[in-house]
């Protein structure tokens, strides 16, 4: 599976095949209100696993928590379709490390909206980066490794059985469109959020929040509130600032299955003297040096 996670011809073909699949079948398959309810509901287990599991936990270590519950949200962020894990979050640590300058994967001042909305993902993977994904892999216990390597299976898989289970409708409307959207409402943060919105923070680069997409997007649309405490598990710093994937967190913590929570307020952010400042060492983003997934003494 490593040869599929790095070709660029999946994302070439997959991408392009996923699009005309949702459109026809927008087009030519009626929908009933079970098919509705099955696809929104698989579209905020995926959105959940995207947001809380690869962006907050395994890229920036916003909270711990136990082994099982730590494999169960990456099995559901992989079953969004956006690519193995290794891969998403060791690009998304360049971006934070080189945000809007070189290196970093997905920028609009360096490459313009279409590059960083879609583009970037179209191009190969430098030797570096698999490298990278690889070192970082290493460092998660041997379950997330075997899932890492088996997520684009299982994402496909994943597909086969809802055509099994409900035939086309339940393959267009909780497969194809979900994905679908998914992927640019995810592209948009990278760039449209980068173009469009506030900043309340002055951060050392272009990160805004954008409210129109904040909600739809689990709480990732405040992200020049992200940009300034990256490590926060909390993107919606103010009461009105819809954050369902720090609202998913918190109930995890209620449960007991998570804990030691980076919880800055938009104060202690501003008053703080570590406040958010680049990497400027040119090197590539290295995996943590502590473990994020442990069990509780």
């Amino acid at each position: 599976m490593q040869a599929l996670n790095h070709s660029p011809w999946t994302n070439r073909i997959g991408l392009p095949f996923f699009h005309l699949a949702a459109f026809l079948g927008i087009a030519t398959v009626s929908p009933n209100l079970m098919v509705v309810a099955i696809g929104a509901f698989l579209y905020t287990l995926r959105g959940f696993g995207i947001t809380v599991a690869y962006h907050r936990l395994f890229t920036h270590e916003s909270f711990r928590t136990s082994r099982p519950v730590a494999f169960i949200l990456a099995f559901f962020g992989g079953l969004a379709g956006q690519g193995a894990m290794s891969w998403w979050v060791y690009r998304h640590r360049a971006h934070h490390r080189y945000t809007d300058r070189e290196g970093d994967p997905h920028s609009p001042r360096m490459g313009g909206f279409l590059h960083s909305h879609l583009g970037w993902i179209l191009k190969r993977s430098a030797p570096v980066d698999i490298a990278g994904e690889d070192l970082l892999r290493a460092e998660w216990p041997v379950e997330l490794r075997i899932l890492d390597r088996w997520m684009p299976t299982l994402f496909l898989a994943q597909g086969a059985l809802l055509y099994f289970a409900g035939g086309l409708p339940l393959l267009v409307w909780a497969y194809f469109v979900p994905t679908v959207l998914s992927w640019h409402f995810t592209f948009l943060v990278n760039s449209l959020c980068h173009l469009l919105g506030d900043r309340p923070f002055d951060t050392q680069d272009d990160s805004r929040n954008n409210y129109y997409f904040a909600a739809i997007m689990f709480g990732e649309g405040w992200h020049n509130n992200h940009h300034a405490w990256p490590k926060n598990a909390r993107l919606g710093l103010r009461p009105l600032q819809l954050d369902l994937g720090y609202y998913f967190i918190k109930a995890l913590e209620f449960f007991g299955l998570a804990w030691d929570l980076v919880e800055k307020t938009e104060s202690e952010i501003r008053n703080s003297v570590k406040r958010y400042s680049r990497d400027t060492t040119g090197e590539p983003p290295a995996p943590a040096p502590e473990p994020l997934i442990e069990k509780r003494a």
